[in-house]
């Protein structure tokens, strides 16, 4: 490794996971195929005309061999998803050791790196709870086969309670041909499941990598946040760009589904050097890697601020006479959380005066 260094080569790495996203989403979808067949199929063998000749017996079957039918598919899909995911958090502390090692070597220091197995790295993994919601990875990656079966039953019973025809049901289901069938349940099960892998891989390398990192606190200080400098950035990662927190706790990505930020290791002060000259992406091209979110949006045109902010939260950005630091401080509340631009104006009632924005503000500000 050359000495562009860490926050170079972790920020380009984050093109390549979303590539892999990509990819572990089309093998985590590719199954729904056979599990609509499989449904079909379960419905189709009734050989009636409407749900509602069936006795509620009859129906209470009909529930349990369709969910008979569709686990078989929903726990190999699962499986395919969890293989992918073991071998991501293999990659990626081997990865993360290469990267710290080739920066100590650049620098002329003689650090050992501690490294970890993969079965240490998908351990550390599957321990960690994702932040976007509290649970850890496999019963998140349940909740896609349990939200699905359940969709499916719902639409069953509403059908049998409204004396609707298996055709009526399966198109439910499966969509209209009019909305090239996005409208049907089955199209939400695709939206869901690809938004379960892609958050995946960003936990799994997220969480992989800050394992190596702890094995290495006598190298590694803290962690740096890092967002995507694009217009569809949340409120969230974007007033986390830049931020270093200790390296056992703070926030980390994914903060939300389809959280698309990361983070990069804060080596010790005598290796700042190896940052001279870094880069990180941007929807622009490369930008200097030092430039946090609100720097970088500063030099868009407003028409690109109104989009990635909002109309109001853009004048505010622009007119409320607030450093980057300052508006990207007051967008989050001291737990990290988004604040509404209600909230943001009892804390800063001048930034919306000067910005025109008094519609926010209470009559006595």
């Amino acid at each position: 490794m050359s000495k562009k260094a860490l926050s170079t080569v972790a920020t380009r790495h984050q093109v390549f996971l979303e590539r892999l996203k990509t990819q572990t989403s089309a093998e985590f979808t590719s199954i729904l195929p056979n599990l609509e067949k499989a449904i079909r199929d379960v419905l189709f063998e009734l050989q009636i005309d409407t749900l509602n000749d069936l006795s509620r017996r009859q129906l209470l079957k009909l529930l349990s061999d369709l969910r008979t039918a569709q686990l078989q598919y929903v726990n190999k899909a699962k499986e395919t998803l969890l293989g992918s995911l073991r071998g991501l958090a293999k990659y990626e502390v081997g990865f993360e050791a290469r990267s710290l090692d080739a920066a100590i070597r650049a620098a002329g220091e003689r650090w050992g790196i501690n490294e970890l197995s993969a079965k240490e790295a998908f351990a550390a993994v599957s321990e960690k709870p994702l932040s976007a919601t509290g649970s850890l990875l496999e019963p998140f990656i349940d909740t896609w086969g349990q939200r699905h079966v359940a969709g499916v039953e719902a639409a069953v019973q509403r059908a049998w309670a409204e004396g609707r025809t298996i055709q009526q049901l399966t198109t439910e289901i499966r969509g209209t041909k009019k909305m090239n069938f996005r409208d049907g349940l089955m199209a939400s099960s695709r939206r869901n499941a690809e938004a379960i892998a892609r958050t995946s891989v960003q936990h799994v390398a997220q969480a992989s990598r800050s394992a190596l990192w702890e094995a290495n606190d006598d190298i590694v200080e803290g962690v740096q946040f890092v967002a995507t400098l694009d217009s569809k950035t949340t409120q969230q990662c974007r007033s986390l760009d830049g931020k270093v927190f200790p390296l056992d706790s703070g926030p980390r990505p994914p903060l939300h589904i389809n959280c698309r930020s990361t983070t990069i290791p804060k080596l010790p002060k005598e290796l700042d050097f190896l940052d001279k000259g870094a880069t990180r992406s941007s929807s622009e091209g490369y930008v200097d890697a030092k430039q946090t979110y609100y720097n970088w949006l500063q030099d868009q045109p407003a028409s690109f601020q109104d989009e990635a902010l909002g109309a109001d939260r853009a004048k505010l950005f622009r007119d409320g006479g607030l450093s980057a630091e300052e508006f990207s401080s007051l967008n989050l509340d001291r737990n990290f959380q988004p604040l509404t631009l209600d909230q943001m104006a009892k804390l800063e009632p001048e930034a919306f005066k000067n910005a025109g924005l008094d519609d926010y503000l209470s009559p006595s500000d």
